[in-house]
């Protein structure tokens, strides 16, 4: 992998590998959250949906890993129940919600590696005749996550101490509560803070996708 193909890559296995043992569990499970988050329609278990929320949480706030097991087995029993009636051959498209559902189980997995290839492998597979176009968004979301990892990124602490932290409420409140449309103003309030790095407010304004654990945003929070 080199820094041109990283930044056209549409082979989201291509770039997870290139990221193997450069990134931690964390990153690596909140990138699988939000490919699963792209098929949330398809979830028909509250289950699956609770697995992909504790995942986040646990991404973010690990207390033990133990705490995913009975989420994990509700999780699979429901991907379990939706494959007994897809095998029935029973009216919808049941075969989108096997695989969204083992998407969402997959997120609980034991290890990062693991929950970010199977949870991307199914989604794509849940979008059937769309596979090829959600692989290259997986690969966006791959380029939010970690930006571009062949270049370090520095953020000024004067932009994060502007209007007494300003940048920082901002990037918070964005990342809690998922407003990532908002991050054209948090380019805006970079800009007036002093920022002039074109890769940074690009980022904020491009349309492209952006979740949790998006590299800028991680910056901003001290989150690795």
């Amino acid at each position: 992998m080199f820094e041109a193909r990283w930044l056209n890559c549409n082979e989201p296995e291509m770039m997870l590998r290139y990221m193997l043992g450069k990134t931690g569990d964390r990153k690596l499970r909140l990138f699988a959250c939000a490919c699963v988050r792209r098929v949330w329609s398809m979830l028909r278990d509250e289950r699956s949906r609770v697995a992909v929320q504790v995942a986040e949480e646990y991404a973010d706030r690990p207390v033990g890993f133990t705490r995913l097991s009975p989420v994990r087995a509700a999780a699979r029993s429901a991907g379990q129940s939706l494959d007994a009636v897809a095998s029935r051959g029973e009216a919808g498209d049941n075969g989108s919600a096997v695989w969204a559902a083992r998407a969402a189980e997959a997120t609980v997995e034991d290890t990062g590696w693991d929950v970010a290839r199977n949870a991307a492998t199914s989604v794509a597979r849940a979008c059937n005749g769309s596979r090829l176009q959600e692989r290259r968004i997986q690969c966006d979301l791959l380029r939010d996550a970690f930006g571009n990892p062949f270049r370090a990124l520095a953020l000024n602490p004067a932009w994060l101490r502007w209007h007494e932290g300003c940048v920082v409420t901002m990037a918070r409140t964005i990342y809690e509560e998922r407003r990532f449309e908002e991050m054209p103003i948090l380019a805006d309030a970079l800009e007036e803070a002093g920022c002039e790095d074109e890769e940074i407010l690009w980022h904020c304004r491009v349309d492209s996708p952006h979740a949790r654990g998006c590299w800028l945003l991680d910056a901003i929070l001290g989150r690795k």
